[in-house]
Order: structure tokens, then C-alpha cells, then sequence
């Protein structure tokens, strides 16, 4: 996922969530890094911010948070191994997009 991502979601299919009942989502076609969103943990839903920080990262002045790892990797990269062994949460979304130089311009096209 390069940095931008849409979300869109039927209710109906988090039938699954503890809490669903009042959770309102809206539309959102383009969701950047540091934007709240909503997430799953333990089938509950929750809001949180996109990106992650891990503790090297938070010490760092100006620093931004990643969002963004290939999963053939994951498990070779320090910053990530324990995240994904202790921490993992599920992230709705409905399509995200790529990015495409046309004309000296930059084109999404959305997936």
C-alpha cells in the first residue's frame, strides 16, 4: 500500500463486531498517514491513528510514522518483528492507490 487508502463499508459485513451498534463510519477516499481510522482488535472496533511507531522512531525529532512494509520481508526487519508477532490489529479498507508519473504529473490509480 503506497500512503493513501479508501475506505467504504457496509455494515453488514462486520457482523462479527462486538460493538457495532452507534459506530458511524463515513466514506473517506483518501485516508493519509497520522489520520484517525477505525481498526478491529479482539473483535471490538476502535479508532486510532494510522502509522506506526516504534520506540527508536518516537525518540527522533520530526519524526513520521511508518505505515508502509512488504509482506515477503516483514520478518527480516528488526522494527517489525515484534509488532507482528504481539500486537496485531485489523485494518478496514476498501481499495488503496498507486501512484503513476504521466505527463510530469503525478496520476493515483486506485486499486
Amino acid at each position: 500500500m503506497c500512503g493513501r487508502y479508501y475506505l467504504s463499508i457496509d455494515l453488514g459485513n462486520l457482523s462479527f463486531i462486538d460493538n457495532l451498534r452507534g459506530y458511524d463510519f463515513e466514506d473517506n477516499f483518501n485516508i493519509a498517514p497520522q489520520a484517525s481510522v477505525p481498526i478491529v482488535i479482539d473483535n471490538s472496533l476502535m479508532n486510532c491513528t494510522w502509522g506506526y511507531y516504534p520506540s527508536w522512531l518516537k525518540d527522533q525529532s520530526n519524526s513520521k510514522p511508518l505505515f508502509n512494509t512488504r509482506f515477503e520481508s516483514l520478518l527480516e526487519k528488526k522494527t517489525f518483528i515484534s509488532a507482528f508477532k504481539k500486537s496485531r490489529c485489523l485494518v478496514p479498507i476498501s481499495g488503496w492507490y498507486e501512484w503513476k508519473l504521466i505527463d510530469d504529473a503525478k496520476q493515483p490509480f486506485f486499486l
